[in-house]
């Protein structure tokens, strides 16, 4: 390899951050992980009140909690990856997590259907570059052998945003239902939904502006680079996942179906126990919020300690066995649900 060719692809060799440098921004990154998710999930508490008052059906708000959010967040995620690949991952970062708060307070500023699904939108492409632009930066902090548990600690950090965003939803629900009306500056009276949005975005800039403030953008470890063999262009990874076309469907395919029950649970749990149960948005906050917290919390945590078990022992598919544990050990309890 020439010199000019080992230059574009490996970074010159410097010392890796300090322990606690790598550990501020994990801890960081997944408390902007947390009020990510506290924006994604707030709509499951407020679906009744929407609807009443935006005169929509249940179709729409499906709409609004799936396709407005998932379908975009999807579709930016990729070049926004790629972007993240040789672009400030700080600023990427603090720039999505702007947009998804503007966003947020423009659902609960929303008057018509129309409003509210073009601010999910920007919910969703504000979201879509935290993964991998928060990735990218905690692999440049932490040696290879180390990476695994603050990876495992980043992710874990979108199931107790999940368990977060209902707790602190009912919790807000249940005080604003205290006061008689709510009138902000230059916005003026808003009804308890719409406030709710409003003050569940304020995390998410307080968080970016933190991240801007007090991160220093590491030191790429790989540099990106055309010329890297090691990255593969789009046509490359098309190409591969069309040889590979069986195992990519099965588990794609597989793991998208998990994740469709998974999210229709989540959206529409809250309003069958308002509607059939007579809770109130509050009860279902702090209720279904727990279990988010400590069950979300514990199957990642028990998956990742099964899968290290089973490796051990000589699993080289650990993986997806766990994978598929999981979904049989959940069919019962989800087709017993009611």
């Amino acid at each position: 390899m020439t010199p000019d060719a080992s230059s574009a692809t490996t970074a010159p060799e410097h010392p890796w951050p300090s322990g606690r440098q790598g550990w501020y921004v994990v801890v960081l990154l997944s408390l902007c992980s947390m009020a990510a998710f506290v924006d994604r999930q707030i709509i499951n508490l407020l679906v009744e009140d929407i609807k009443r008052d935006l005169q929509i059906s249940d179709t729409q708000i499906s709409l609004l909690q799936g396709l407005a959010f998932a379908l975009f967040y999807a579709a930016a995620a990729i070049p926004l990856g790629r972007l993240a690949d040789s672009g400030p991952r700080k600023i990427l970062i603090a720039a999505g997590m702007m947009l998804a708060t503007f966003a947020t307070a423009a659902c609960g500023l929303a008057r018509s259907f129309a409003q509210f699904f073009v601010a999910r939108i920007g919910v969703g492409i504000g979201e879509a570059v935290l993964t991998p632009a928060g990735f990218s930066m905690v692999a440049d902090m932490f040696r290879p052998s180390r990476l695994a548990l603050p990876l495992s600690v980043v992710t874990s950090a979108s199931f107790v945003g999940s368990g977060l965003a209902l707790l602190a939803g009912g919790a807000v629900i249940a005080w604003l239902g205290t006061i008689e009306h709510t009138t902000l500056p230059f916005i003026g009276r808003l009804s308890t939904w719409q406030a709710t949005f409003v003050l569940a975005a304020l995390p998410g800039a307080v968080m970016a502006l933190v991240l801007l403030a007090t991160v220093r953008e590491p030191l790429r470890r790989r540099r990106a680079s055309v010329q890297d063999p090691d990255r593969p262009s789009l046509r490359e990874v098309l190409a591969f996942c069309a040889q590979h076309g069986r195992i990519m469907w099965a588990l794609f395919g597989g793991v998208s179906l998990l994740a469709a029950n998974q999210f229709a649970l989540g959206a529409w749990v809250p309003a069958h126990f308002i509607r059939n149960h007579g809770w109130t948005p509050s009860d279902v906050g702090y209720t279904y919020g727990l279990i988010f917290l400590f069950c979300g919390t514990g199957g990642v945590t028990a998956g990742g300690w099964l899968v290290g078990r089973l490796q051990r022992a000589g699993w080289l598919d650990a993986h997806l066995r766990v994978a598929m544990i999981s979904a049989l050990g959940s069919l019962p309890f989800a087709a017993t649900f009611s």
